[in-house]
């Protein structure tokens, strides 16, 4: 499971059979406490692969939107026309879900105004 914010508008293509696959960049952050006490972050980027519903769900968001995706970890490899190696990790996505950041004391008709809030958030 991965929470973290899209790095670029998902990228939409279909199978000779129709499916839908989606691909985006998804920016996580790892907080970490410094030598002088204070707070910073490292973010890692990682590369999603959706198909089929999971695809439709990923196009749902734009650049920037916070989402929350369980799936699983591909890796791969492919040669380069110069013959060189390229060495893949891919996150495959099996759900995709928005997440709304809420301030204290929101009240219930302010969240659901917003479509990508949903009660049944795992947390």
């Amino acid at each position: 499971m991965l929470i973290g914010n899209l790095g670029n508008e998902p990228q939409t293509r279909f199978t000779e059979s129709g499916v839908q696959i989606n691909n985006a960049s998804l920016a996580v952050s790892d907080p970490f406490k410094q030598a002088d006490g204070t707070w910073g972050f490292k973010t890692y980027w990682m590369r999603l692969v959706a198909f089929g519903k999971s695809a439709e769900k990923l196009a749902m968001f734009p650049k920037g939107s916070r989402i929350m995706v369980t799936g699983k970890i591909q890796t791969g490899s492919y040669e380069k026309d110069d013959g060189s190696m390229v060495y893949t990790t891919d996150i495959i996505c099996k759900q995709v879900q928005g997440i709304v950041k809420m301030s204290i004391g929101a009240s219930k008709e302010e969240q659901s105004d917003n479509p990508e809030f949903s009660e049944d958030m795992p947390f």
